[in-house]
């Protein structure tokens, strides 16, 4: 059986819910992590709507955008969304900016709908430190004790698995009376082959991978050391950037972009018509103007502002506003789809009750 918890870590993985701003209140807001489900709906806002197709299809818990629990709450009135949640034990989790800044969230979402390559950060708001772990052991012993630290996360970063180097070497120690040696015996000086196991660590990792060495070295007291490994480094931040595979204009691009989310329209501002990098920030991502001035010849987010355009004029940079809900909503494909992929057995909802209704007069 499939429990909250394990969608909750797996979240953690793809988006961790560190990297939420403090103003923020992602993570497990209704419900028990021990509970087990079923059936999954996402959304980007929680309405009644969605409240009661969750009921009538039994769907036990909400992965939502937005958090349905934002500001603090005096009091939970029978007709009030959380109410009906916590009545009809209905959990939810919130994925807000912890997802905007990981490399495979919103804006990377975005930016892959509208065909985009070699994306990367525009700017890197918060890191994942990494570590190399050095572990000495028989020959005899190395597939068994790097196979235990693989399983607890060791060895992985972007896209490869398994990542390691090895070295044989010659090891010297002389065991006292009290001790019970895995090689040799008495109080004689032992001189063996060794092979020495490198590999990379995330952080958070580290404490989990090294119970396991230990649980599976045969030394009684096995040799190893850990460096902090300056030169890898996990980025995130809001706002990405990837190259077409042609140049285009303004109006090319904007067509493609209101295509592939669906727009009923978009604003498009062609400061510049000769478009071949975009920067993209899902959500209201004007702030970000100047952050993208040299890297790209277009921005595409939403709730673009009067200043913002002045300033895109002046530098000639052209936007693209295709709206707050239809920027951030494409992520939701891409989660479901991993999802499904790890959880084979639940059964998942994208929900669309949630869209604003605006009417073009």
């Amino acid at each position: 059986m499939i429990k909250i918890n394990d969608i909750y870590d797996y979240l953690d993985e793809i988006a961790p819910f560190k990297l939420s701003e403090k103003w923020d209140n992602t993570g497990l807001l209704i419900g028990d992590k021990t509970e087990t489900i079923s059936k999954i709906g996402f959304c980007m806002d929680i309405t009644e709507e969605i409240v009661e197709r969750c009921i009538i299809e039994d769907i036990s818990l909400i992965i939502s955008h937005h958090p349905v629990i934002f500001n603090p709450i005096t009091n939970i009135s029978k007709n009030s969304i959380v109410y009906k949640l916590i009545k009809n034990n209905i959990s939810t989790i919130a994925i807000h900016t912890n997802l905007d800044k990981s490399p495979i969230g919103t804006s990377y979402a975005l930016a892959k709908s509208i065909g985009l390559s070699t994306i990367k950060n525009i700017d890197i708001t918060d890191s994942e430190r990494y570590f190399k772990i050095s572990v000495y052991t028989p020959k005899s012993h190395l597939d068994q004790i790097f196979e235990a630290m693989v399983k607890e996360g060791a060895g992985k970063f972007a896209n490869y698995s398994h990542t390691s180097f090895s070295s044989e070497g010659i090891s010297t120690f002389k065991p006292s009376k009290n001790t019970v040696p895995f090689i040799g015996d008495g109080e004689k000086l032992q001189i063996n082959n060794e092979i020495k196991i490198e590999t990379i660590v995330e952080e958070k990792k580290l404490d989990n991978i090294i119970s396991a060495m230990l649980k599976i070295h045969p030394y009684e007291t096995p040799a190893y050391d850990i460096i902090e490994n300056h030169a890898i480094q996990d980025g995130y931040g809001f706002c990405k950037v990837g190259s077409l595979k042609s140049e285009m204009t303004a109006i090319e691009l904007g067509r493609i972009v209101k295509q592939a989310l669906n727009c009923d329209y978009i604003r498009v501002l062609p400061y510049c018509d000769k478009i071949k990098n975009v920067s993209v920030l899902a959500g209201s991502g004007s702030s970000y103007i100047k952050n993208i001035l040299g890297k790209s010849q277009a921005f595409i987010t939403s709730d673009i502002k009067h200043d913002t355009m002045i300033y895109a004029m002046k530098n000639k940079i052209t936007l693209i506003d295709a709206g707050h809900y239809q920027t951030e909503f494409i992520v939701f494909k891409h989660i479901e789809s991993m999802i499904n992929k790890k959880f084979n057995s639940i059964k998942t909802t994208i929900f669309t009750e949630d869209k604003p209704i605006i009417k073009i007069i």
